[in-house]
């Protein structure tokens, strides 16, 4: 939220249109609902893109010109002060940009790929005669062509015809929403009620006005151009896009064809048509966000280790952990749920922007399905449907906060991805303002509830990680596991262990580091739930002095006892701390784990390494480690009886090299 206000470009060739500016809403969101348009005059040859007068009666148009004959196109998000909103084209100065996203028409449109015909010619064919409920359906609605015998489409408004009451949000007010069967734009219909003339064009290509036909969110990318801080993220845009091709009979001029009237003007004239404004095209679902563990973040705080919360952001809801102190790989072991969590509003579109034409009035809207019954399996078809119908809603932005100070790390997670009710758990990289700089990881999993869920009946349990071993892939066979586990799900085992580290040395240390008298901290950082105590799981070398601290040597020996789960997967890491002497520094990380605060010690680097890699049945074993059958449990524990052997937690000659930072 900020003072400024923000508008939307776009541009084609050297042809550009520009949105409205707009001011973000409560929920976060900066919300247009508005059509423009652009007219582009491009070279056609018909020699390369060949279109008959049979092709065009037939309802096909040459797909190889969008591809070959069309620019790029560029959607730049400008912020604007209050001043330059207000002037319009004459504050194009005052606007700064926020991020960009270049694609093909193809790609904006969203069209699909059209394949060679029998001819060898790519050719789009925009009968959708045969457009059933079917996703994998190419639907090429968003090209639109004239009506037989005219130079329009059948959906074209003369200067003297006045725009539908029934096509205009505003007069929505103290009325039903529009439905299926009434949508607020043209749409082809039997025995057309008043208000709703029939729009068929005869050539199939039907209900090509629904402005949800293609819609997309586009990933905003971000460059030195940029008015953005380093923490700043571009962010991403939903849109869809429609364009008019005339018939070649229309284009006759070879050098530049006659002044085309618009189709869309006076509907653009008019908001489209928000979700709340649709029939059912809003429902209720409550989040659940289990958030784990994070790993190697970044630090800003003056011990150079991290004092860090996760929050989850979403649809203007927010929710918070506690926050682990002195930990850049630090462990939450917590749910988020209820609260502002609860009775989220999201679009959830049932009927605008599928592949059904309105001819029947009989289609039955389609609806969020939830199956009942907890432990059944889902149909492939139902699990892609849900997801399709929340195409339209926002991501979910999990920050990784520092305690008193700025953002550390952040992820988006795509709802279209959270309906199972059992979410195995998911490490996501983490960046602040660039996705291309690694600032972390974080381990979670995220849940959308439907308000007819069984699940959002009972109170949860305590959070207990859990492995399924149904289908690989996530839209296909997923089993619905309640409130209890059963065969499909794995509770992790929590194990006592004792980690002995072997501190020999430093080794060429940066010199600007300013190392005093240094000494190395070691410690793994888990839940309060897993009975971790902060004395037993982080211990400290001696402090060493001698003629060159960047190759101190310590030789000592450290023990940890902490608790680790069985499965490997949610195995914490070990962290490391380099600490050097200062006196002006009246505070430690020893006294975050029960050491003595008044030794002034500055913390100058730090590293970790994954506490996976030295488990029993090795990394190699992650993908199994919660299968295990019995047999396999009572090796591991011989293993650990016996105090080593292949794979124990013996002597290892391949250690991984530990990841290492210098503080900010």
């Amino acid at each position: 939220p900020s003072p400024h206000s923000v508008k939307v470009e776009l541009s084609i060739g050297r042809k550009s249109v520009a949105t409205r500016a707009v001011s973000v809403a409560s929920s976060g969101l900066f919300e247009w609902y508005q059509a423009v348009e652009l007219e582009l005059d491009l070279l056609y040859d018909d020699a390369v893109w060949e279109w008959t007068e049979e092709d065009y009666k037939a309802g096909l148009f040459p797909s190889a010109f969008l591809d070959e004959g069309v620019p790029d196109a560029y959607i730049r998000v400008y912020r604007c002060s209050g001043v330059g909103g207000l002037l319009g084209p004459l504050g194009t100065s005052l606007r700064r940009l926020i991020g960009f996203n270049r694609c093909s028409v193809r790609e904006l449109l969203g069209v699909g790929v059209a394949l060679p015909d029998a001819q060898g010619r790519r050719m789009e064919s925009l009968r959708n005669d045969n457009l059933a409920q079917d996703l994998d359906c190419a639907d090429r609605r968003n090209i639109i062509l004239n009506k037989f015998g005219s130079s329009q489409p059948a959906f074209f408004l003369k200067d003297a015809d006045a725009l539908p009451p029934a096509f205009d949000p505003r007069s929505y007010t103290g009325r039903s929403k529009c439905s299926l069967d009434a949508p607020a734009w043209p749409a082809p219909r039997k025995g057309s009620p008043p208000g709703f003339p029939d729009y068929d064009d005869g050539r199939g290509n039907l209900n090509s006005l629904d402005p949800y036909i293609g819609v997309q969110d586009f990933d905003l990318e971000r460059d030195s151009t940029c008015d953005l801080k380093d923490t700043d993220f571009p962010g991403r845009i939903w849109a869809s896009c429609k364009v008019y091709v005339p018939s070649r009979a229309n284009c006759e001029s070879a050098v530049k064809g006659p002044p085309l009237l618009s189709p869309f003007t006076k509907y653009n004239a008019v908001p489209l048509p928000e979700p709340r404004h649709m029939d059912q095209c809003l429902q209720t679902f409550s989040m659940r966000c289990h958030i784990y563990q994070a790993r190697d973040l970044p630090s800003d705080s003056d011990l150079g280790v991290a004092n860090a919360y996760v929050e989850v952001v979403f649809a203007g809801r927010r929710a918070r952990t506690h926050t682990v102190y002195g930990s850049n790989s630090p462990t939450w072991d917590m749910t988020l749920w209820g609260g502002q969590l609860n009775h989220l509003e999201l679009p959830c579109l049932g009927w605008p922007g599928w592949n059904f034409t309105h001819e029947n009035f009989e289609v039955e809207q389609i609806t969020y399905d939830v199956n009942a019954d907890p432990g059944t399996k889902y149909d492939d078809a139902i699990w892609r449907r849900n997801q399709h119908m929340l195409r339209f809603v926002p991501w979910i932005e999990v920050r990784v906060m520092e305690e008193g100070g700025g953002l550390l790390g952040r992820c988006f997670v795509d709802p279209r991805r959270c309906l199972s009710t059992e979410q195995d758990p998911e490490w996501r990289e983490l960046f602040r303002g660039n996705p291309e700089q690694d600032e972390g990881g974080v381990l979670a999993s995220i849940q959308l509830l439907h308000k007819n869920d069984p699940l959002l009946a009972a109170m949860p349990v305590e959070l207990c990680p859990v492995r399924t071993t149904g289908a690989e892939d996530f839209l296909s066979d997923r089993t619905r596991v309640g409130r209890i586990a059963n065969e499909s799900s794995k509770p992790i085992f929590m194990r006592d262990c004792r980690i002995q580290v072997q501190i020999l040395g430093l080794r060429s240390v940066s010199p600007a580091l300013g190392l005093r008298k240094p000494s190395v901290a070691v410690y793994v950082q888990t839940a309060d739930c897993w009975d971790a105590e902060k004395r037993l799981c982080c211990q400290f070398t001696q402090a060493k002095e001698g003629s060159d601290p960047s190759n101190q040597n310590f030789m000592e020996t450290l023990e940890l006892q902490v608790q680790l789960p069985d499965d490997i997967e949610y195995a914490p890491s070990l962290e490391f701390v380099v600490q050097s002497e200062d006196t002006g520094v009246a505070t430690a990380i020893r006294g975050l784990f029960g050491g003595d605060p008044a030794e002034a010690r500055r913390t100058v680097a730090w590293g970790s390494l994954p506490l996976a890699d030295f488990h029993p049945q090795g990394p190699e074993q992650a993908e199994d480690a919660g299968g295990a059958d019995e047999d396999a449990e009572e090796d591991v524990a011989a293993q650990r009886r016996g105090g080593g052997g292949a794979g124990g937690f013996g002597s290892r000659s391949d250690l991984p090299a530990p990841r290492c930072r210098s503080c900010r």
